[in-house]
């Protein structure tokens, strides 16, 4: 799937296989074209302050994802470390904000299924600065 946002396109790939097991393997894999440098690029790329983005959106998907109780027992020990670096795996961004999309096994075992993580702009706003806002061709209200 793709979606436009500003100069920014988002491509989601999704796929499969099944070699025998219990169970197919999944995952998705997400690219960012930004139309204005004609190459793809790392998600950070789109703030202002690429670093502080990275670290502050960090911090806000692992609250999203320890607030998704149902999921709490199942992580593995190192989900927090693996939530950190979000800007090395699946991401998306839309009309509503910024998707990390976490393929099964990646936060915990099969059965946990997919995690989705999603920040609206009015949590990214900050973060991803004016610049940052406008390449997306998003528009905060006053």
């Amino acid at each position: 799937s793709c979606c436009r946002t500003g100069d920014l396109l988002s491509v989601r790939v999704s796929g499969g296989s099944y070699a025998g097991g219990a169970h197919p393997s999944r995952c998705d894999s997400g690219y960012l074209f930004d139309l204005r440098s004609g190459q793809f690029i790392d998600p950070t790329q789109i703030a202002d302050k690429p670093e502080e983005f990275r670290t502050g959106a960090a911090a806000l998907l692992l609250e999203k994802a320890e607030a998704l109780e149902e999921y709490q027992p199942g992580y593995w020990s190192d989900y927090a470390d693996i939530i950190a670096r979000w800007n090395e795996g699946t991401v998306l961004f839309d009309e509503e904000g910024m998707l990390a999309v976490y393929s099964p096994y990646l936060l915990g075992p099969y059965a946990m299924g997919e995690v989705e993580l999603r920040l609206g702009y009015d949590e990214l706003a900050e973060l991803i600065g004016p610049g940052g806002l406008e390449r997306l061709g998003v528009e905060m209200p006053s």
